[in-house]
């Protein structure tokens, strides 16, 4: 009798449970024993986001767009720094085929561009990795590599809650792991919108 195996979401949902966890227990307080600032030096929280992005260019015979959503962690290790662990759940639409559904995971670095208190201006890079039910894109693979680049504004909303606009750069490609003839890759753009609360 075969053994079941956990499906690829439920990992990707317990990996940022686990980091919040974590973090919380080594960055919980300050070196006088505070509780720090919310969105401050050694704040965490979490963010959710929904996006949507077109491919722009290396169209692979029609272009593909994309919509769906995150959930992530973040700490701000640095005054100006701040470490996001993202899940992303997105649909690729594929004209001329099946539709893809897309499970990714991205460490993402967003560093403070300019601005504080209420509103700040912030710039973000990372790297990824996806799976998804079905190739994506065409001649492509379920398995692939992301990169993605940003920027954004956050605005403070409540003592412990943001809102994030901002606009991204998604690279989706295998990197030539089969082949050149089975690495087409996506290149998306596109805003996304969401909120931040600090715990």
């Amino acid at each position: 009798m075969m053994r079941p195996t956990p499906s690829p979401l439920l990992t990707l949902c317990l990996v940022p449970l686990l980091l919040t966890l974590a973090v919380t227990r080594a960055a919980g307080q300050d070196e006088e024993g505070a509780q720090p600032a919310p969105f401050g030096r050694h704040a965490v929280g979490v963010e959710f986001t929904a996006t949507a992005l077109v491919e722009a260019w290396n169209r692979n015979e029609r272009r593909d767009w994309l919509a769906g959503g995150s959930a992530g962690i973040w700490w701000t290790f640095r005054e100006r720094a701040t470490l996001l662990v993202e899940v992303q759940l997105a649909r690729v639409y594929q004209p001329g085929t099946t539709n893809a559904f897309v499970q990714g995971l991205s460490p993402l670095l967003r560093l403070r561009a300019c601005g504080g208190g209420r509103q700040t201006v912030f710039l973000e890079l990372g790297p990824g990795i996806s799976w998804s039910d079905v190739a994506v894109p065409l001649r492509g693979t379920r398995f692939n590599y992301l990169a993605i680049a940003g920027g954004g504004v956050t605005r403070r909303l409540s003592p412990q809650t943001e809102a994030v606009l901002g606009f991204r750069w998604v690279h989706l490609s295998n990197a030539g792991r089969e082949g050149r003839d089975r690495n087409p890759d996506i290149e998306a753009l596109g805003p996304y919108a969401g909120v931040r609360i600090a715990f």
